[in-house]
């Protein structure tokens, strides 16, 4: 081989070298909620970045606890208020966190199956007594929409009535997954995970007064040992096409 040839290869290796250097695995702590969000974006900032995203999804309540416990992620993507509470711990990392878009709790039923009519308080109570069993995350379990269904369920005045043919789940996507497979006629989730399963229809958003809507954001997490890898994800995630993408996948403007 040539000097040049020598020299030519020399420096291919020191770049390639020095871009695998920077490199970072980012461990992620979402909630269910940005899940079909977030792996739809996944592949555009791995290659864009050469960084590495493992996910690892849940209800907010258990991985704010988790985080808090000290378990290393890198970043999170939780409720704002999921995000508050480690800022206010020294968990999470003031001033970085980014606002993803919001969502609320809505009604799932499998896809094919009549849709119920859940267009006011009176509609919803009379289709939650009429189904045969009603799936939604267990409130200790932290899970959003689930704590927000349960005094929903309670202002109805329909908590007893249906609580034979609850199943509830640790995690609101199981929920939903239980309504595709059959195994439960109605579910109850953030809009946004029933969309993403394409066994399940929306039937609705809760009717107001009933409905919340969620705002989700995303920061670095105290501990991480990739803080510029973070603050590249952060970035990602405000940049136009990201934002069109959560769009796409129910998140509306906060």
């Amino acid at each position: 081989m040539s000097k040049s040839g020598i020299l030519g290869l020399s420096l291919v290796l020191v770049v390639a070298a020095t871009a695998t250097a920077r490199a970072a695995d980012i461990t992620v702590y979402a909630a269910g909620a940005v899940q079909s969000a977030v792996l739809d974006t996944k592949t555009a900032f791995e290659t864009a970045s050469g960084h590495r995203l493992t996910f690892v999804f849940g209800t907010v309540g258990a991985l704010r606890d988790r985080i808090l416990a000290g378990e290393a992620a890198d970043a999170t993507l939780l409720s704002v208020a999921g995000i508050e509470a480690l800022e206010q711990k020294g968990a999470a990392r003031k001033g970085m966190s980014v606002i993803v878009g919001s969502t609320g709790p809505g009604i799932a039923y499998r896809a094919g199956a009549p849709k119920p009519d859940v267009s006011s308080p009176e509609a919803l109570k009379a289709a939650l007594l009429a189904a045969k069993s009603v799936s939604y995350g267990d409130p200790t379990k932290g899970a959003t929409a689930g704590i927000h269904f349960s005094k929903v369920l309670g202002e109805l005045g329909i908590a007893e009535a249906i609580k034979p043919k609850t199943h509830l789940v640790p995690f609101g996507v199981e929920g939903i997954e239980r309504v595709a497979k059959g195994e439960s006629e109605l579910a109850v989730s953030q809009a946004t995970e029933i969309l993403a399963n394409p066994g399940t229809r929306l039937a609705g958003s809760l009717p107001a007064p009933y409905q919340i809507g969620t705002v989700y954001a995303a920061t670095g997490v105290q501990s991480t040992k990739v803080p510029d890898a973070v603050a590249a994800y952060l970035r990602f995630l405000l940049s136009a096409e990201t934002v069109a993408k959560f769009r796409a996948n129910g998140f509306a403007e906060p």
